[in-house]
């Protein structure tokens, strides 16, 4: 018998049997450069459509010892066929319900779905990068489950990524310059070019998508030359790596991981030995550290720029206004934008998120003294006084803490980053997305404030099975996630995220490009286009930080 027809019947022996016994029914097997895969069909909740579901493949080897802080390696191959039924381990991080840490080290896996069951099909793939602020996150199907992405016919991919200071901490030492976790995401985007085929994606149509923190890694991706080539087209959610919780300069960075050596106990100032000593402690030790020394509702640690002369595979060596401003960048398709009041979310949770978010803003004001002048920061003072005496404050006072917060914490960034954009040859979809409705995730968690916050989109294009979200396609979230799924599957497929303008029945609208004008498409229950989201304050803030610019994004 030839020996390839032998190896084939072996796995397709294999896979009959393990089908037969299995309480759910197996993918046939996938190669892989590692080795055979296997997943489970499943059907989409909401029109029923069977598709294939592969859970926690192995994209790298586990970050463990002397790899920690390190660049990802490669997986090691398998024999046999791999399980891929069951999602595997987060990355480390706390569990902000109870202050217990959650998920192992051994985290580096990813998620493949895909319509493709027997037919050799090749179709648009979107990978994800999920946010929580370089801290926490997670690819799990449970917050993030591609059904109405696949009921577009195409291919979805999630992966987890190394966070908080196993992620992010650079102490610019040769084995820990910082990025770790956006070369994971860089090694699973390479894993998709090399392998997504099989699965019946299309590695020449890969579309990169992000929501806050995974918004700012994807515009990173835009500017990395290492990630050159690896998409096509990306969609940047709700953050950006000019957001001063984006970026922390080189010697800020190197600062801050020796106050987590000194919180552990560790006095030294050398790097070499520093590290040696963090090889000794626990993932658990550096995320409750992390937690004690920072501020949870502002990143602590975050991207950085490496030196290129000792990083082993450096992600990010040249400052981000200045990639932005020499167009040495990915000139993709890109599609980008913020909800209506971005820190909604946080503004009405409790007095711990409000105060924690106000905090942050006059931290990032510190720097300019012209700023905490303004009406507007000086408010924030005020709102600060009262809440340490324990004020209350009313709906309106609430809207004008979010307004302000949202301004100088994620639209003065994101709009400034659009401008950079539209200054290159590809077109920028910008967007605002104000749909707020009685399940939006900001009222599910007891926030009864009216407007779209911080993560309301994800709810619109990802299913959640534990977030209260209607099933019926007539009801007013169901309406409203066929139009995003729509514009955000379409980008993939076309590059435009309503080819068919007007004689699309479902949208019915021509979404222009940006400009240098910043058009934008109003996302509400009905799509709207207008112009430039952003009020005074933010073009103030905008003018006013533009001496400085170079200097806070770590410019030489």
């Amino acid at each position: 018998m030839n020996k390839a027809r032998w190896v084939v019947e072996i796995i397709i022996f294999s896979w009959v049997q393990c089908s037969i016994y299995a309480d759910y029914i197996l993918t046939e097997p996938v190669r892989t450069t590692k080795g055979f895969v296997q997943g489970k069909l499943v059907n989409t909740v909401g029109k029923n459509v069977r598709y294939s579901s592969f859970l926690g493949i192995p994209y790298a080897k586990p970050p463990l010892g002397y790899l920690r802080f390190k660049p990802p390696q490669e997986a090691d191959a398998w024999t046999g066929i791999y399980q891929a039924t069951e999602h595997k381990n987060d990355c480390p991080q706390l569990n902000i319900i109870n202050g217990s840490v959650v998920g192992n080290e051994d985290c580096l896996y990813l998620n493949v779905y895909t319509p493709k069951i027997w037919d050799t099909k090749l179709r648009p793939v979107m990978v994800w990068i999920y946010g929580g602020g370089f801290e926490s996150g997670s690819s799990s199907p449970e917050s993030y489950g591609p059904d109405f992405l696949i009921e577009e016919d195409v291919v979805v991919v999630a992966m987890n990524y190394r966070l908080g200071a196993l992620g992010f901490l650079s102490l610019n030492h040769r084995n820990a310059t910082g990025n770790a976790g956006l070369k994971d995401q860089n090694f699973a985007l390479q894993w998709v070019r090399q392998n997504i085929n099989n699965f019946g994606g299309d590695p020449k149509r890969v579309t990169i998508f992000g929501q806050s923190a995974g918004s700012v890694c994807t515009l990173y991706h835009v500017l990395s030359d290492s990630s050159a080539g690896l998409f096509q087209s990306a969609i940047a959610m709700s953050g950006s790596p000019l957001n001063r919780w984006g970026f922390i300069p080189l010697p800020e960075a190197v600062s801050r991981g020796f106050a987590i050596g000194r919180y552990l106990g560790i006095d030294t100032t050398d790097a070499s030995l520093m590290l040696q000593k963090f090889y000794t402690f626990s993932a658990d030790d550096f995320v409750l550290t992390v937690a004690n020394l920072a501020n949870v509702f502002v990143p602590y640690m975050t991207p950085t720029i490496e030196d290129p002369t000792i990083a082993e595979s450096p992600f990010l060596t040249k400052c981000s206004v200045d990639k932005f401003n020499t167009g040495n960048f990915s000139q993709v398709p890109i599609m980008m934008g913020m909800t209506h009041t971005e820190t909604l979310s946080y503004t009405g949770f409790s007095k711990t998120s409000r105060d924690g978010i106000i905090d942050g803003c006059l931290e990032c004001m510190k720097e300019y003294p012209d700023l905490r002048h303004t009406k507007q920061v000086q408010f924030l003072y005020d709102v600060k006084t009262r809440s340490k005496n324990n004020d209350s404050f009313t709906i309106v006072e609430l809207n004008k803490i979010s307004n302000v917060t949202s301004d100088i914490l994620f639209n003065d960034g994101i709009d400034r980053t659009q401008q950079f954009l539209v200054a290159s040859s590809a077109p920028v979809y910008y967007y605002r997305n104000s749909f707020d409705y009685p399940a939006s995730s900001h009222r599910v968690l007891g926030m009864n404030l009216d407007g779209a916050g911080h993560g309301d989109d994800i709810l619109q294009i990802f299913w959640a099975p534990h977030q209260y979200q209607s099933l019926d396609p007539n009801s007013e979230i169901g309406i409203q996630r066929k139009k995003m799924v729509r514009m955000w599957s379409n980008f993939a497929k076309y590059g435009n995220p309503t080819p068919k303008g007007t004689s699309d029945r479902l949208l019915n609208i021509n979404w222009p490009a940006s400009g240098s004008k910043g058009t934008c498409l109003e996302i509400d229950s009905r799509l709207t286009v207008g112009s430039r989201p952003t009020d005074d304050f933010v073009k103030y803030i905008q003018s006013l930080k533009e001496p400085s610019l170079r200097n806070e994004n770590g410019c030489s």
